[in-house]
């Protein structure tokens, strides 16, 4: 056990009550080589004047930051402050230590923890017993939870009496501290670490973050990643907050109170949105965001539509093999977003900006392949160049590089593609050494035009290219598929959570062997979130994009669209006038023709019910956590949903129907008698092309035309909801005495 002891009275001069040499060294690098009586000396004579990290909890600059008041001490006066008084005050300290979410924690496990560290002078005494003023105190509440911190997590002894707390160390050991820092969590998306650590060492997750990792743009919690807080806000790139460390600050001092979404798991809007007891409860931002953290979690809500706990769940492949004693039902266990963030899974491990490469077996390096395969060979040109166009999809969705290499002996890829004589069709194996990641396809099929490897993107050859990739990278199937003839190896857990069979298809999932439709070109929007869980956010197409769609990309094609951040535009204008169109620009949204919307049905494989499903037989579809803004429709009549951004949508030629959603968006109907939905709380549309001679405001229930005013603005016309003021709509250049009844619908 590390040793160290910290003041337990006030005013004591920091260097002679507190003093850790290991700790002291693995703050200061520099120093490596000092013995121990010479680091003490250091300390004492430098390193607090220095303003040097001399206890891993505590952030010097932080500290002067957040307590303004404190400016003008220098670095030694400010660590006595520290100690003697800022604990005691509650002063913030730590971007990575919260004083109040770690008390509030220890009272949900065991309220009696709080009263026994609570000294008898901060209880509730009577009026009949007088107190010594000069009595040395002891310590106060806030300096005995700071010291149970540092005895549980890292190791460190000071005068607390732990044990005499009557809670298991370990359970005391597993409370979160903070909002913003999860050591479990930052093991598992940091493997390097976790290898060189050990899986569960908090003590020195703790270290390295607090020290290191706060600015190498390290996930460390599921509420905050300082990639997607970066790309995400530009304009705190424009102030100049660009390391992950300001980042951190910025959202905790001001960013949850303005509402921002610090990470693809919490998005504040959605979350409040979709719980309306804690609308009802009038919680401010900060404490909605620790309300999900201390309840939400482990109640199972949803903090955004990118976190699904069981969809991610019912992908990933966990490290601890399954019980052995079988369910005593078929259905799947619950898997709620706790056990979500607990578990270590399979993967490789490759850090954010690394290379995982790939390669083809050939001719000459087959003949010392390790795995147990016979026949093993070297695949044909066409399935390479597929295998090269789908590792590009994965490259976009990941944070690191998939990147192709020769197969040479001990210069092999991580993960290698070859023929065999042992699959029945195709089989993966997970990620790790040897074998690992390899994938391994039969011959027997190449003059099959249905499930040749060779055929091009939506076949069923291809999109069983894409799930085996999958499987190499650390996707598992989504169900137990016992039975299916080309269901090989299935590399997950039996009893594992399991995707439900509606959501269990190809349309949400490239690792279902349910197909609607044709068969996927890229990873679907479930993969692409599964992916992004295990090896953290990618930041692809980040600036402003345009992407355009005509025949050749958009009819019969089944994609996802990931897009990390910008100001971005879908472009349909150059689809062929077949029909009409069907485009949704929210996380997970389908933008397809209207006559393949659910048009395909599919029957689960081991469902009981033997039910037809529903799916789209193609579409392209929004990644989940991605945000499009704008949208160009397409010549015919559209149907079109816009997302929570501030959007703007120009319906094109053809009778389209725009609903723009929550925000405050831009429409434009286009040539054609065009309908603008409206609902109440969706913010205040601008509509720039307004024909009242032809088009429509339809009202959704329970707005009705009485309940509407229809008000002169200068030139304008303001659609106002009568009952609370709420202006739905302002349309621009239209005279108010145009309008009449018949301009106005029910929608739904």
């Amino acid at each position: 056990m590390v040793q160290g002891v910290l003041p337990g009275l006030a005013l004591a001069p920091p260097e002679t009550e507190y003093f850790n040499a290991e700790l002291y060294l693995l703050a200061n690098p520099d120093l490596i080589g000092l013995n121990a009586d010479q680091l003490r000396t250091h300390f004492t004579e430098r390193g607090v004047a220095e303003g040097r990290r001399i206890i891993v909890p505590f952030d010097q600059n932080f500290y002067r930051f957040t307590n303004p008041d404190l400016a003008g001490l220098n670095n030694r006066e400010l660590f006595d402050h520290f100690l003697n008084v800022g604990i005691d005050q509650g002063r913030p300290f730590s971007p990575i230590f919260d004083l109040d979410f770690y008390r509030r924690n220890l009272e949900d496990l065991n309220p009696e923890i709080i009263t026994q560290l609570t000294p008898v002078a901060e209880q509730p005494v009577s009026p009949f017993i007088i107190l010594d003023p000069n009595r040395p105190q002891p310590p106060s509440l806030n300096e005995n939870l700071f010291n149970l911190f540092l005895e549980t997590q890292l190791e460190v002894e000071t005068d607390l009496d732990v044990e005499g707390l009557g809670v298991p160390v370990e359970e005391l050991r597993n409370v979160s501290f903070s909002p913003f820092f999860d050591p479990i969590l930052y093991l598992n998306q940091n493997p390097a670490l976790a290898e060189a650590f050990g899986p569960n060492n908090r003590q020195k997750a703790i270290a390295h973050f607090a020290l290191y990792g706060i600015n190498e743009n390290r996930r460390s919690s599921l509420i905050f990643d300082p990639n997607f807080y970066r790309e995400n806000n530009p304009d705190l790139q424009a102030a100049g907050l660009t390391t992950s460390e300001q980042l951190l600050i910025h959202y905790q001092l001001n960013g949850i109170q303005e509402g921002r979404r610090p990470s693809l798991n919490f998005n504040p809007s959605y979350y409040l949105a979709n719980n309306l007891d804690l609308q009802a409860r009038g919680l401010s931002l900060p404490q909605l965001v620790e309300q999900y953290l201390l309840e939400g979690l482990e109640e199972g809500r949803r903090s955004s539509e990118y976190f699904d706990p069981i969809a991610i769940n019912s992908l990933l492949i966990p490290q601890a093999p399954p019980p052995e004693t079988p369910p005593t039902t078929d259905a799947p266990p619950p898997a709620s977003s706790v056990t979500l963030l607990e578990e270590n899974f399979v993967k490789w491990n490759v850090p954010v900006g690394g290379v995982l490469s790939y390669s083809f077996v050939d001719t000459a390096s087959a003949l010392s392949y390790s795995g147990p395969e016979s026949g093993v060979g070297e695949v044909n040109e066409a399935i390479k160049n597929n295998v090269r166009q789908i590792m590009q999809e994965y490259d976009q969705v990941l944070p690191f590089s998939l990147v192709e290499v020769p197969d040479r002996p001990s210069n092999n890829g991580q993960i290698r593609i070859l023929f065999a004589n042992d699959p029945v069709y195709a089989y993966s194996y997970a990620p790790g050494l040897e074998t690992g990641g390899d994938i391994v396809l039969s011959r027997n099929y190449e003059i099959d035009p249905q499930f040749s490897f060779s055929q091009s993107p939506g076949n069923f050859g291809y999109q069983r290219l894409v799930h085996e990739i999958g499987h190499a990278l650390g996707l598992r199937q989504p169900n137990n598929y016992a039975g299916f003839g080309f269901a090989e190896r299935p590399t997950f857990p039996a009893q594992g959570p399991r995707l439900s069979f509606v959501q269990d298809n190809n349309s949400n999932t490239a690792m279902s062997f349910n197909t609607a439709g044709v068969g996927v070109s890229t990873p679907m929007p479930y993969d692409v979130r599964a992916l992004q869980f295990l090896y953290g956010f990618s930041d692809a197409n980040s600036g402003n994009n345009l992407y355009q769609f005509d025949g050749n990309n958009f009819i019969g094609v089944k994609q996802t669209i990931w897009d990390a951040g910008g100001i971005d535009t879908l472009d349909f204008s150059a689809l062929p006038a077949i029909g009409s169109y069907f485009f949704d620009m929210n996380e997970g949204g389908v933008s397809t023709n209207q006559s393949a919307l659910n048009a395909s049905t599919y029957l689960a494989i081991n469902d009981p019910t033997q039910f037809p499903y529903s799916a789209s037989s193609y579409g392209t579809y929004i990644g989940y956590g991605t945000s499009i803004e704008n949208l160009q429709g397409s010549p015919v009549n559209d149907l079109i949903l816009g997302n929570t951004a501030a959007n703007g949508i120009n319906g094109g030629g053809g009778d389209d129907i725009l609903i723009g959603g929550l925000g405050g968006d831009t429409l434009a109907g286009g040539p054609g008698r065009d309908t603008f939905v409206y609902a109440p709380g969706d913010g205040t549309d601008m509509v720039t092309d307004f024909n009242p001679g032809e088009d429509f405001i339809a009202l959704a229930a329970p707005l009705s035309f009485e309940g509407v005013s229809v008000e002169a603005s200068g030139a304008d016309s303001l659609l106002r909801v009568i009952g609370t003021g709420e202006v739905l709509a302002v349309l621009m250049g239209v005279s108010a005495n145009t309008l009449s009844p018949a301009n106005f619908v029910p929608y739904g």
